[in-house]
């Protein structure tokens, strides 16, 4: 199976489904953890881009199948939150279904459409779904098809319309050619050598008595007033819910699959012509089959669970019953389960957190506690979300298969806390903007003065060295350009990865730091070109096709920026909240 994937990894279809669509667009984002996603209403509008919309379910439904590709590409390694933050995926899937709406209402004005004709000659070409004979296979294009959970409609009419946008965006992009030389000169300028000295300036202290020089005046009262009143939603205590749920698990249930019954399936539903490896599939045929081998028994369960919840029964009792006496009705068999039990979780918020002071993580405790899968849990806390106070869900299914009922014991509004319950944390926060502001204004002073332009007119003037003129010890880094961008948190550079290509000998860079309280000074004492002629040609026609795609992604955005004008785009903020997502127009 993961063959199959990194095979269509490598598909034309793929890489229009995927690179073109999620090009960079004109729209920069903040990003929400992961699996925030379930929390809005189902049908609530997300954006709408030239009159239509694209809709809450629509987005949850597009982030699931990317999270699924995302894993399965990732093998035996199972993805951690971390993960799927540093992977962006709620970014690029919102980017990719609102460049694809604009790309495509931009398709219907110019008329531009791929028939099915010339789509099926493509797929019977392909070479993912060939056979041993090197000829279309059908039994292989099904079982493709099965990864990409996507029947065949679907699947051509998805590639029709990748086609057509490919077929549009390359027209605007059409003869856009890096030369040469520019990438000799941008290999030049990556391999040159930087000497420079560092100097950590520590923020400048609170003053102990008025007038006192160097020092920050402290704050006043109405200074910390206005600060909060100004930033109250930073604040906020976002809503709180504390409920139970009772997780119905395939794993649980008395049926289990044995290494030789997943060997045999292997073989009677794979067989051996497939060039898929049993290992790639183990797992999933695993839990497949315990699915088929306990259907019965979980049917059972669901029934037995609905009918004692309508009746009034808690989720406690009814769990303690089928753990003692076992799920059934007259005829049917009796379903025991020893390890059924309700979870409890308290004040958990929908960005995840949990504990009266957000100090713990609910994913990991669903996780630990629970069992629950990780691909299920947005899809459990949008449940609990959408369950009312004092009421019991419905039971239901879980992405994974298995179910759940949720019971939401109490809610707790979001609300702004008074200026007195959050006075402590507001006046440090005024206090360090203020350190860092009037350190940062001290040290950019002084930085004016080291300047050669500088110290041609005022001849005269002697200026005192950093180490003198702050204290402390200065730090020599000696790199070349592109390593100590590349590595700047290495070389405690934090920052300087946005300014190093553009650093020339006797600038002078100043960057806060905020992990280490200070303001850094970087002067480039020196830059020093390497040998040009060691740096190997491979390497420069490389260079210069990435920056050759650079320039047509800018074109192209600077195309979407139009449709994006033509086709009106507007972002239904609330929702965007919830999501933990953040609009900046770019």
């Amino acid at each position: 199976m993961l063959q199959i994937f990194h095979r269509i990894a490598q598909t034309l279809a793929f890489k229009i489904f995927i690179g073109v669509l999620v090009a960079s667009f004109i729209f920069l984002w903040g990003v929400g953890d992961l699996w925030q996603q379930f929390m809005s209403p189902a049908h609530a509008t997300l954006v709408s881009v030239g009159g239509r919309t694209i809709k809450m379910d629509a987005f949850s439904r597009k982030l699931q199948h990317q999270m699924e590709m995302a894993q399965r590409m990732a093998g035996n390694r199972r993805l951690q939150p971390e993960d799927y933050r540093r992977l962006q995926l709620e970014v690029a899937t919102l980017q990719e279904m609102v460049v694809g709406e604009l790309v495509d209402q931009e398709c219907d004005r110019l008329g531009i459409h791929i028939p099915v004709e010339v789509v099926v000659p493509l797929v019977h070409r392909d070479p993912l779904f060939h056979g041993k004979n090197g000829t279309f296979d059908r039994a292989r294009f099904n079982q493709v098809l099965q990864v990409l959970r996507m029947n065949e409609d679907e699947y051509i009419e998805t590639l029709r319309g990748d086609l057509r946008r490919r077929q549009l965006l390359s027209v605007v992009t059409r003869g856009i050619q890096a030369p040469q030389v520019l990438g000799e000169t941008f290999i030049k300028r990556f391999h040159q050598k930087l000497r420079m000295r560092i100097l950590d300036v520590p923020l400048l202290p609170v003053a102990k008595v008025p007038g006192q020089k160097n020092a920050v005046p402290a704050p006043t009262e109405d200074t910390i007033a206005q600060f909060y009143t100004t930033n109250k939603d930073y604040y906020a205590i976002p809503e709180r819910r504390s409920f139970k749920i009772l997780h119905l698990r395939y794993a649980d249930l008395p049926h289990k699959v044995t290494d030789d019954q997943v060997k045999n399936a292997f073989e009677s539903r794979v067989g051996k012509k497939e060039k898929v490896k049993f290992e790639d599939v183990k797992e999933e045929l695993r839990r497949q089959l315990l699915r088929e081998a306990n259907a019965d028994a979980m049917e059972t369960l669901k029934s037995f669970i609905d009918d004692k919840v309508a009746g009034g029964v808690s989720l406690d009792d009814v769990s303690t019953l089928v753990r003692t006496q076992g799920a059934g009705k007259a005829g049917m068999t009796t379903v025991t389960l020893t390890a059924l039990k309700t979870h409890a979780f308290h004040e958990v918020t929908q960005g995840g957190q949990m504990g009266p002071k957000g100090e713990k993580s609910v994913v990991e405790a669903l996780q630990s506690q629970a069992h629950v899968a990780r691909g299920d849990i947005q899809n459990l806390i949008g449940l609990v979300f959408a369950t009312q106070k004092g009421s019991d869900s419905e039971t239901h299914q879980l992405p994974s298969g298995d179910y759940v009922i949720v019971h939401v014991d109490e809610v707790e509004p979001r609300r702004i806390p008074e200026y007195e319950e959050v006075k402590a944390d507001v006046t440090d926060v005024v206090i360090r903007e203020a350190q860092f502001k009037a350190t940062y204004d001290m040290v950019t002073a002084y930085a004016e003065t080291l300047k050669p332009d500088t110290q041609k007119a005022d001849k005269h003037k002697k200026v005192p060295p950093l180490e003198a003129k702050f204290g402390g010890s200065l730090r020599d880094v000696f790199g070349l350009r592109y390593e100590l961008a590349s590595q700047a948190q290495k070389f405690d550079l934090v920052g300087f990865e946005n300014r190093a290509d553009d650093v020339n000998k006797d600038d002078i860079v100043i960057l806060p730091n905020v992990k280490n309280k200070s303001i850094q000074i970087i002067q480039v004492s020196s830059v020093e070109d390497t040998d040009f002629k060691s740096i190997k040609p491979e390497i420069i026609k490389q260079l210069t096709a990435n920056l050759t795609r650079e320039m047509q992604n800018d074109v192209q955005n600077l195309y979407l920026a139009y449709l994006q004008k033509r086709y009106k785009v507007d972002y239904n903020k609330d929702v965007l909240k919830t999501l933990g997502l953040k609009e900046n127009a770019g």
